[in-house]
């Protein structure tokens, strides 16, 4: 959806939006300053653009076209994708309750005013572990999935630890993660059904639903 006074080549100005140096690879939307702040410390400006978002944003998937034009945040996000072609928007959330709800909120407002980047196969949801084991106050393990939690490194001087988001995380410890696994294999893309992901959006996002 093209919308006139959002979509001029202009250059956007605003304090929570980061430009990246290089190519336009990543734009990772993080939930709060120090979701942006933590990443950009260790994956740096080189590809990656940050741009922060303050608590939960309008749901844009039924909110009216003027009150998403006077949203300062979405406004500015849907300039920054229309005039910035980045490769790849990935939501860079907590893993709890409210980060879901937040990547819910964003998916619709894609959806909605830049669909082509679902369908493309574009969208991405950060996806950092959930629990850390550390001994002697050093990282040495962690898992995605209390599922998949080693319950055998319940020894002594071994502690295991909830990590809700990039937020709990100290910039060594989501280094050595981040350095282990690779952050392009901690991006899940968005798998967009042509059938099935509208309805689902919709009854997400639409009214009382």
């Amino acid at each position: 959806m093209k919308i006139n006074n959002l979509n001029k080549n202009q250059k956007i100005k605003s304090k929570k939006y980061t430009r990246p140096i290089g190519n336009r690879k990543y734009l990772m939307i993080g939930e709060g300053e120090s979701a942006v702040s933590g990443l950009l410390s260790i994956l740096g400006r080189q590809d990656y653009g940050y741009y922060e978002l303050k608590g939960k944003p309008l749901n844009a998937y039924v909110a009216s076209q003027q009150k998403f034009t006077a949203n300062t945040e979405l406004s500015e996000l849907y300039k920054i994708i229309n005039n910035e072609n980045y490769e790849y928007i990935v939501f860079a959330t907590d893993q709890d309750l409210d980060g879901f709800t937040i990547r819910g909120l964003l998916l619709g407002f894609i959806y909605r005013y830049t669909p082509e980047l679902l369908k493309e196969g574009r969208v991405g949801m950060l996806q950092t572990p959930i629990v850390a084991i550390s001994k002697k106050d050093k990282i040495i393990d962690w898992f995605y999935s209390l599922a998949d939690v080693d319950h055998t490194k319940n020894e002594k001087g071994v502690l295991s630890e909830y990590k809700k988001g990039l937020g709990g995380w100290t910039a060594e410890e989501l280094k050595t993660v981040i350095k282990k696994d690779g952050i392009e294999k901690m991006i899940n893309m968005v798998k967009f059904n042509e059938e099935t992901s509208p309805i689902i959006i919709d009854n997400w996002l639409n009214g009382d639903k």
